[in-house]
């Protein structure tokens, strides 16, 4: 009789789980897009009542008023695949995050100091996405 080594059943993988991190990058994500959603709205609602240093807002500022909004739209989208862990969500938030530095950083250049904490936010997200890399990637046993 041959012997015949005991079979150990593997575990199934466990499922990927939201670190607090990746909590944090998706919230700011979520958190720019609406800010930037309701500066938009409020532009583009307000119509031809906004003054922008006691002028009326032109054709240019509403056009770039929907952009935002449609930015704010995004943003919160991408917010929320980040928060359900799809990889597509972490490059797309990337994208945003060094959009929000590179606004930033134009709006310190043209001397609006507190443009400075919208570059941090947008640096910060940048890093929680890159460390939090292993949460996004998908498992290959299943």
């Amino acid at each position: 009789m041959d012997y015949v080594p005991p079979v150990i059943p593997t575990p199934p993988p466990a499922p990927r789980r939201r670190t607090p991190v990746v909590t944090a990058a998706g919230g700011m994500l979520i958190t720019a897009g609406v800010l930037t959603l309701l500066a938009g709205l409020i532009i583009v609602l307000a119509g031809s009542d906004v003054l922008v240093d006691g002028k009326p807002v032109g054709d240019a500022a509403r056009t770039i008023a929907i952009l935002a909004v449609v930015l704010g739209v995004v943003d919160v989208i991408v917010g929320v695949l980040v928060l359900q862990l799809v990889p597509l969500g972490r490059m797309l938030g990337f994208g945003f995050a060094g959009l929000t530095v590179l606004i930033g950083l134009l709006s310190v250049i043209q001397g609006s100091g507190r443009s400075l904490l919208q570059m941090l936010l947008g640096g910060f997200t940048i890093w929680a996405l890159v460390v939090a890399e292993p949460a996004f990637r998908r498992d290959d046993r299943r």
